[in-house]
């Protein structure tokens, strides 16, 4: 019985020190955590999307989930973005550096490049 009393009695120190048990499904680590630790966790979350300029706010329902969902979205865009421009980079590489080319061809070779596909 001596062991059960020990674990309350620390059980008790955790709590009266201001700790609870974790029963965040997320984390699932069964430790315990500062109760008062959670909002300053979260408070890094809402400082770091605001700084990438997708702040909770009205137009996302004040959503952390949703400012970060718009945030991949973004990156996604400009990854795709990216990615047509670096073709479109290597084509006008490949089309002028095989011959002597003046600057109204590069230029319409580089324009013709950049254009969306279709």
């Amino acid at each position: 019985m001596h062991n059960n009393e020990t674990i309350d009695d620390l059980r008790d120190v955790l709590i009266r020190a201001g700790f609870v048990r974790c029963d965040i499904a997320a984390c699932n680590c069964g430790s315990w955590h500062h109760r008062y630790g959670y909002p300053e966790r979260f408070r890094d979350f809402e400082n770091a999307l605001s700084d990438a300029d997708h702040p909770p706010c009205n137009a996302n329902g004040n959503s952390v989930f949703r400012a970060l969902t718009e945030l991949i979205a973004e990156r996604d865009t400009l990854q795709s973005e990216n990615e047509r421009l670096r073709v479109a980079l290597d084509s006008v590489r490949q089309k002028c550096c095989d011959r002597e080319s003046n600057r109204y061809e590069v230029e319409m070779i580089a324009t013709e490049a950049l254009k969306e596909p279709k």
